[in-house]
């Protein structure tokens, strides 16, 4: 893999990923998540990782199935730290979506295991929900604070409006770069640090 300036650890998973051993790579994500954290993980470890993969894919057209094992593993690992997480509920309700079409939806569950981490009552509607369902979400479970996550543009910040109209009104943040500018009361958050400090900040 295309891993210039990578760390032993980095270089040790990427030899698991390219011997489609995903035992060796959910032991090792595990054992890093006690010792760094979410977010830690995820900026050293697993972006530099996904991102070696998919430029060895662009350049030589190889490795698809590579791609797709670390995915799913990193999926699945997030998913079970959330779950773990969770146990200990102390705030207010955090909902977290990506709307309609949106597939991309890794580094949102990135933000519920960081906040599970921590404490935080997390609610995971996940990719491809229509902004009609998050609206009827919001009114169900009022939450604290909702994300909505945009990795690629493509979206404006004008109709997230109607998640600002339920009453009493959540904190709406932009999350990802696909965002542009925010205003009229929603708050743009590029990076998962910034949408998990932010929501923090908000409910503890």
């Amino acid at each position: 893999l295309p891993l210039p300036d990578a760390t032993p650890a980095v270089r040790g998973l990427a030899r698991a990923a390219m011997a489609l051993d995903a035992g060796a790579l959910t032991e090792s994500f595990q054992r890093y998540l006690e010792r760094l954290g979410v977010i830690g993980v995820w900026d050293r470890l697993m972006v530099p990782l996904l991102r070696g993969v998919g430029e060895r894919w662009a350049s030589t057209g190889e490795g698809i199935e590579v791609e797709h094992l670390l995915s799913e593993t990193i999926l699945t690992v997030l998913q079970s730290h959330a779950a773990r997480g969770r146990e200990g509920r102390v705030t207010a309700p955090v909902l977290l979506a990506c709307l309609d079409d949106e597939q991309h939806g890794l580094p949102l569950l990135v933000v519920c295991a960081a906040l599970a981490e921590r404490g935080v009552d997390v609610r995971m509607l996940g990719v491809r929900t229509p902004l009609s369902a998050l609206e009827s979400a919001v009114r169900r479970c009022g939450p604290a604070v909702v994300i909505v996550w945009a990795p690629v543009p493509g979206l404006s910040v004008d109709a997230l409006s109607r998640l600002r109209s339920v009453r009493p009104a959540p904190l709406v943040l932009a999350g990802g770069p696909g965002w542009p500018a925010a205003g009229g009361g929603t708050s743009r958050q590029v990076t998962v640090q910034q949408a998990v400090d932010a929501t923090l900040t908000a409910v503890m």
